[in-house]
């Protein structure tokens, strides 16, 4: 009698073990745009808060942008925001970025993975965005990890952490 629940015991750890990875995967990652993932690190969240969204409209909030926010990625030390320019291709979102006078720019560069990646303060806060286009439909995406711990922000940029969460 034993043996004849083995292999249905078995069989069920096993469909309990895979059901477990599937949902702890899902959580490690979100989708944005057309099936664009963001790895999210342990302590990373994807949230839903107007204080965020008012955060996010302190930095972005001129008449000439149209990035709507998409995804808000929300840690203890800082925020991710990932937003789509809906009305302008690449190279206008780019130039209508760097054209900002209230960014002050550290540091401006290309990468391998993304189009711009850039280093720059505003309002208090130290932000490293890199700006893309999806691949699906060449929509381009502002990405911005935003912190007002300078070393933080610093340390993502320079180790290009947004090139490791985003595929």
């Amino acid at each position: 009698m034993k043996k004849k629940y083995t292999p249905i015991l078995l069989a069920f750890v096993t469909l309990l073990m895979f059901n477990c990875k599937s949902s702890t995967s899902k959580t490690d990652s979100i989708t944005y745009g057309y099936n664009e993932n963001f790895k999210l690190s342990e302590s990373e969240k994807e949230i839903s808060s107007s204080h965020l969204i008012d955060l996010y409209e302190t930095i972005w909030d001129y008449p000439e942008f149209n990035l709507p926010i998409n995804k808000v990625i929300s840690h203890d030390d800082y925020q991710i925001f990932i937003a789509a320019a809906i009305e302008n291709n690449l190279e206008e979102t780019i130039e209508q970025v760097l054209n900002t006078k209230e960014f002050n720019f550290i540091n401006k560069e290309e990468s391998e993975k993304f189009t711009k990646q850039l280093l720059y303060t505003h309002n208090g806060f130290y932000i490293y965005s890199v700006i893309y286009a999806e691949k699906v439909q060449d929509i381009p995406f502002v990405i911005s990890w935003v912190s007002k711990n300078e070393e933080l922000i610093s340390k993502a940029y320079n180790n290009q952490k947004l090139d490791e969460k985003i595929n």
